[in-house]
Protein backbone atom coordinates (compact mmCIF):
# COMPACT_ATOMS: atom_id res chain seq x y z
CA UNK A 1 0.00 0.00 0.00
CA UNK A 2 1.38 3.30 -0.74
CA UNK A 3 1.72 6.13 1.55
CA UNK A 4 -0.43 9.22 1.31
CA UNK A 5 1.60 12.01 0.37
CA UNK A 6 1.95 15.20 1.78
CA UNK A 7 2.73 18.72 0.31
CA UNK A 8 5.13 20.51 3.13
CA UNK A 9 5.48 24.44 2.85
CA UNK A 10 7.06 26.48 4.50
CA UNK A 11 5.18 26.53 8.21
CA UNK A 12 6.51 22.91 9.08
CA UNK A 13 10.07 23.73 9.26
CA UNK A 14 9.94 26.87 10.06
CA UNK A 15 7.38 25.95 13.30
CA UNK A 16 9.80 23.00 13.67
CA UNK A 17 12.50 25.59 14.72
CA UNK A 18 10.70 28.27 16.06
CA UNK A 19 12.70 30.09 18.89
CA UNK A 20 10.18 32.23 20.51
CA UNK A 21 8.90 31.39 23.70
CA UNK A 22 5.18 32.74 23.40
CA UNK A 23 2.57 30.17 24.92
CA UNK A 24 0.89 29.79 21.52
CA UNK A 25 4.38 29.65 19.52
CA UNK A 26 5.39 26.89 21.81
CA UNK A 27 2.51 24.77 21.77
CA UNK A 28 2.75 25.06 18.06
CA UNK A 29 6.55 24.21 17.97
CA UNK A 30 5.60 20.95 19.78
CA UNK A 31 2.48 20.31 17.75
CA UNK A 32 4.99 20.36 14.95
CA UNK A 33 7.30 18.08 16.19
CA UNK A 34 4.69 15.80 17.55
CA UNK A 35 3.51 15.58 13.82
CA UNK A 36 7.27 15.44 12.17
CA UNK A 37 8.57 12.54 14.58
CA UNK A 38 5.97 10.10 12.80
CA UNK A 39 5.66 11.61 9.18
CA UNK A 40 8.55 10.06 7.40
CA UNK A 41 6.72 6.24 8.39
CA UNK A 42 3.27 7.66 7.28
CA UNK A 43 3.74 9.67 4.67
CA UNK A 44 5.25 10.34 1.45
CA UNK A 45 6.33 14.17 1.57
CA UNK A 46 6.97 16.29 -1.05
CA UNK A 47 7.85 20.27 -1.26
CA UNK A 48 8.32 22.64 -4.16
CA UNK A 49 11.33 24.68 -4.91
CA UNK A 50 10.03 28.20 -4.10
CA UNK A 51 9.39 26.17 -0.39
CA UNK A 52 13.13 25.49 -0.27
CA UNK A 53 14.33 28.92 -1.45
CA UNK A 54 12.17 30.56 1.30
CA UNK A 55 13.83 28.47 4.19
CA UNK A 56 17.32 29.33 2.29
CA UNK A 57 16.23 33.08 2.81
CA UNK A 58 15.84 32.92 6.84
CA UNK A 59 18.36 33.43 9.05
CA UNK A 60 21.80 31.95 8.28
CA UNK A 61 23.14 30.02 11.31
CA UNK A 62 19.32 28.23 10.96
CA UNK A 63 19.53 27.50 7.11
CA UNK A 64 21.03 23.95 7.41
CA UNK A 65 18.88 22.79 9.96
CA UNK A 66 15.45 24.47 8.13
CA UNK A 67 16.43 22.67 4.95
CA UNK A 68 17.37 19.26 6.57
CA UNK A 69 14.81 18.96 8.86
CA UNK A 70 17.74 18.78 11.71
CA UNK A 71 16.63 17.78 15.31
CA UNK A 72 16.70 20.29 17.58
CA UNK A 73 14.77 19.27 20.18
CA UNK A 74 14.95 22.17 22.79
CA UNK A 75 11.45 23.65 24.14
Amino acid sequence: MSKPRVYVETTIPSFYHETRTAPDIVARRRWTRQWWSGALERYELVTSSPVLDELAGGPRERIAERLTGGNDESE
